[in-house]
């Protein structure tokens, strides 16, 4: 793998029902070069959630967002808030607490939600003014598609929008062409194929992937390696694991820097 990165920032670790605690989840960065990661509560968690892709069922639940908070405390210098919206809820709760959270995702397979509808559409009016990133991993049904997100962001162009896992893992290909001309718009690398990642660097360039493990779903020593088998230079390394990341979660300044101490 490409050395010039001494560390790397993961947009997307996840706290998962019944999965590793935040402990495990920081000593799984440490063991694999991960300075920093956003984390992210699962509502749902994997044998609900693979019913849900299976069955095109949903739930209308809230992720835990205080046990993000919570972890993230353990470590604020390594783990950064992300806020899974809720769209059954309305945007309220978001509202009231997004300054307290780095990002807000937006999951169609978990809450059955089409990005489209006018609730996801005050969600991402409310991150564009937290300046939260958007991330949203997109399925093929009709509302959550790849399109479907672009509509979105062609109306909040001031917005940065992650999609999430490569696209639908069918039309991978097809979602690098369909977001290569919406500049605001960012791949998520992870679970890509090594074609799809390059296809992704020709189409994109390295300064529009990101890398996003979701740890523990994927072991980051995996998701790495899919990196590394793509054949990418050190610059182009340097942008995915490091800068693109960074630019949406810029780290914060510790009190006694910002204090001159």
């Amino acid at each position: 793998m490409p050395s010039i990165v001494p560390s790397i920032v993961d947009l997307r670790a996840r706290l998962v029902p019944g999965g590793p605690g935040p402990e495990a989840i920081l000593q799984a960065m440490e063991r694999n070069g991960i300075e920093r990661a956003a984390l992210v509560a699962d509502a749902a968690g994997p044998e609900r959630l693979g019913r849900h892709l299976a069955r095109h069922e949903y739930t209308a639940d809230d992720a835990d967002h205080d046990a993000v908070l919570a972890a993230c405390a353990l470590a604020p210098e390594r783990l950064e808030p992300v806020w899974l919206a809720n769209p059954h809820r309305g945007p309220q709760r978001y509202r009231e607490r997004s300054a307290e959270f780095r990002g807000m995702e937006l999951s169609p397979a978990t809450h059955g939600i089409a990005l489209t509808d006018w609730t996801v559409t005050r969600l991402i009016e409310l991150a564009a003014q937290a300046g939260h990133h958007v991330y949203a991993a997109c399925l093929d049904r009709p509302g959550c598609t790849v399109e479907a997100l672009m509509v979105q962001a062609r109306r909040f162009p001031e917005v940065t929008f992650v999609l999430g896992g490569g696209g639908p893992a069918t039309t991978s290909g097809h979602a690098v062409a369909e977001i290569a001309e919406q500049g605001n718009v960012l791949l998520d690398g992870s679970s890509c194929s090594a074609m799809t990642l390059r296809a992704a660097l020709r189409g994109l360039g390295s300064g529009r992937i990101v890398f996003a493990s979701q740890y523990p779903y994927h072991e980051h020593q995996v998701e790495l390696a899919r990196f590394a088998a793509a054949g990418m230079s050190s610059h182009e390394w340097a942008d995915i694991m490091w800068h693109n990341t960074s630019r949406l979660l810029p780290a914060r300044v510790p009190l006694s820097v910002a204090c001159g101490g």
